[in-house]
């Protein structure tokens, strides 16, 4: 480790050429999409912009609305209910209720399919115990927008539910003990007390749900839902990369539209905060206690335990068939894949945070955040945008090592998930405050040898965190995967997606499903702890 310390005597000079490499890397997507979108070889694109990207632009529009008003109702009556009251199954919930983000909105859409459908679970049970006639008169079309707002609002609200619940935890604690002292009733202390202290965590959390709808792909696909996303995929089947990239340009800007919106809602209800003290629980009532239970009861219901259940059913009775060779070959790319990238990306990040730290009198800080852009691009434009780069490069050099490559998609990830461990990375940092550089200051020791030396022992439980984070992001991404995976390459998220597209074999993606999502529920204890502390 000294011999190769040595070798990298990093000037501030080659701390600012790491920091421009690292993002550059992350902004490539966009300035590809840019310079591709004046393109005039667009075949389809006449077609497109006349019958369907206004129809696009609606339904994207309407789906982040939709979406974002379901998921605040069901993320903050019980965000207030767990950080405030005592009642029947309160510490059950508290991390039942993190457990839906752990279910892939694509799989969440095929099993609720598959209960509700005219062969479902509920028409064969209502069939068997009721009736043809009756099983026939309780039927309904599953397959609307609708139910796929609520499908989605399932799978993401846990995003705000964690946010807030951390706020009302801490930061309006010392405001609402005030307030009960001067008699303010429940209803009053959440209206002006909770939900005012309260809002620049939902609205971040509403941000994080923002971008996944966009992103969304799989369960949009799978209503047959025109969206953005699913435009850029029939654009690109087709073999139209330069509509591709036109209809992400127009995704990219109803990004960018609603980044902006969320960050004014954040700085115009930033407050001054007072300190963290700990919220006295309050014992509910009888009659209030049993609305507690049920709401939140109610909402993992249908949030997590049935799909989940019918999911095991499925995979119970399919495993058999399914689980063969070939479904080991699928888990261990998947878990190779996933578990290098989760590294690179980590240590990737760290060297990035780092940079930014040791410049940061010249913006360094500023300019490495501009790393964690990648988050807020949908991963539909990362694998158009890096398309274009890719194979000039490859045709440059008469190779085949990006496009189509473990590498290649290896980059994709980076660009997408920089900001998973990047954030988790630098709330550390935080926590240390400038001790570690002043370690280092009074060791006389390099920046180059601190990091290795003293930072990286020092974080590394953070560093542990932050690859388990980016570790299930990568393996449930679905449209960068499908678009830049090798020939033949498969994961389980589209093992199951692939199994998912008929109705005939859904149930045959339910075991690529169950552990999907029992690897997804290791970071979601992970965030219950850090919550809890």
């Amino acid at each position: 480790m000294k011999s190769f310390l040595k070798t990298f005597r990093f000037s501030r000079k080659g701390w600012l050429f790491v920091l421009l490499l690292i993002v550059g890397i992350i902004l490539l997507p966009l300035f590809s999409i840019l310079i591709r979108a004046f393109d005039s070889d667009a075949s389809t694109w006449e077609l497109i912009s006349e019958f369907y990207l206004s129809k696009y632009i609606w339904n994207s529009i309407g789906l982040v609305l939709g979406v974002s008003g379901m998921t605040i109702l069901m993320a903050v009556v019980p965000a207030w209910l767990i950080a405030n009251y005592n009642f029947f199954g309160r510490k059950f919930f508290r991390l039942a209720l993190l457990l839906p983000i752990a279910f892939p909105t694509y799989i969440m859409a095929y099993t609720y399919t598959g209960i509700f459908d005219s062969t479902g679970t509920i028409q064969q049970l209502a069939n068997i115990l009721l009736g043809n006639d009756f099983a026939n008169a309780i039927y309904f079309d599953f397959m609307t927008p609708f139910w796929l707002l609520l499908i989605l609002s399932f799978c993401l609200y846990p995003y705000i539910y964690s946010a807030c619940l951390v706020s009302f935890s801490n930061d309006s604690a010392q405001h609402l003990e005030a307030s009960k002292i001067l008699g303010a009733n429940s209803i009053s202390r959440f209206f002006k007390i909770g939900i005012p202290m309260a809002k620049p965590a939902l609205f971040a959390g509403l941000f994080l749900v923002i971008m996944e709808v966009l992103n969304e792909y799989g369960a949009v696909q799978y209503f047959n839902f025109k969206t953005f996303t699913s435009g850029i995929f029939v654009a690109w089947e087709n073999g139209d990369l330069t509509s591709a990239v036109r209809i992400a340009t127009f995704l990219f800007a109803t990004a960018i539209f609603f980044l902006f919106i969320t960050q004014i809602l954040i700085r115009k209800s930033k407050i001054e905060k007072t300190g963290k003290t700990p919220i006295v629980l309050e014992q509910l009532k009888k009659h209030h206690n049993v609305f507690a239970f049920l709401f939140c009861g109610l909402l993992f219901l249908f949030a997590f335990l049935i799909p989940f259940m019918q999911l095991l059913f499925w995979a119970i009775a399919t495993y058999k068939e399914v689980v063969t060779f070939d479904f080991y070959l699928v888990t261990w790319n998947t878990f190779i894949i996933s578990m290098v990238t989760a590294i690179i990306i980590t240590l990737i990040s760290f060297i990035l945070l780092f940079a930014g730290n040791q410049l940061r009198n010249i913006g360094g800080k500023q300019l490495a955040s501009l790393g964690i852009l990648g988050y807020s691009i949908p991963g539909a434009i990362i694998a158009v945008g890096i398309i274009m780069p890719f194979a000039f490069i490859d045709n440059s050099l008469q190779t085949d090592w990006l496009l189509g490559s473990i590498f290649g998609l290896t980059i994709a990830y980076l660009i997408r998930f920089m900001a998973v461990s990047y954030n988790t990375l630098d709330g550390a940092l935080k926590k240390q405050g400038s001790r570690l550089d002043e370690a280092a200051l009074n060791l006389n020791t390099k920046p180059i040898v601190a990091l290795f030396k003293i930072h990286f022992p020092v974080l590394r439980p953070a560093l542990f965190i932050a690859i388990i984070l980016v570790f299930v992001d990568v393996m449930k991404e679905l449209p960068i995967t499908l678009i830049l995976r090798p020939m033949n390459y498969e994961t389980l998220a589209t093992e199951a997606y692939r199994y998912a597209q008929t109705n005939e074999s859904a149930m045959q993606a339910a075991p690529a499903s169950i552990l999907l999502i029992l690897l997804g529920t290791v970071p979601v204890i992970l965030l219950h702890k850090l919550i809890k502390n």
